[in-house]
């Protein structure tokens, strides 16, 4: 049987959405937090370890039909997220 990589958001971390509509990702264990726009918040909420990432970007491009997402966009933060460790890999 064949396991397919997911992602989903560190239990470490939280996505927020403030009063006057911005959008951060906060760690819950020494308070750093990152201002991110509505198509990364949107992301990392559908980051559930059971959608694939083919699956949520689907999802993005139905509700951003305007914002294209670039392989190296998507790359650079995904990256990213793993450095941090804001997200963290899931085996299905």
């Amino acid at each position: 049987m064949k396991s397919t990589i997911t992602l989903k958001l560190s239990e470490k971390w939280d996505i927020l959405e403030d009063f006057d509509g911005n959008y951060y990702i906060l760690n819950l264990e020494n308070g750093d937090y990152y201002e991110i726009d509505s198509m990364k918040f949107k992301f990392l909420s559908l980051l559930d370890g059971k959608r694939t990432l083919e699956e949520i970007i689907n999802i993005i491009a139905q509700n951003f039909p305007k914002n294209k997402i670039s392989d190296k966009n998507l790359g650079d933060f995904l990256e990213e997220g793993l450095i941090k460790g804001f997200l963290k890999k899931c085996f299905i």
